[in-house]
């Protein structure tokens, strides 16, 4: 699941940055302000897209780390 989201947010970013860069030359006109515009939302919508993929790996790995400990039991369960 987070390397689709990672994915995403790649593809995202990546035609954010090509929106921008295609508006250089249209800035004048109000078409170009448009492109620079979706493309500086998309560029700020790619990165908040890797860093939920990152949270996503974060948590699963969390997730493992517990599920690996409860599987052990307690470690330090008093004796009586």
């Amino acid at each position: 699941m987070s390397w689709i989201a990672l994915f995403l947010g790649l593809i995202l970013t990546s035609a954010g940055g090509v929106a921008v860069f295609y508006s250089v030359d249209l800035l004048p006109t109000e078409l170009g302000v448009v492109y620079a515009t979706c493309g500086a939302i998309g560029i700020s919508g790619g990165f908040i897209t890797i860093a939920i993929g990152l949270l996503i790996r974060r948590i699963d790995a969390l997730r493992h780390f517990l599920r690996r400990n409860d599987a052990r039991g307690p470690r330090n369960a008093p004796s009586r």
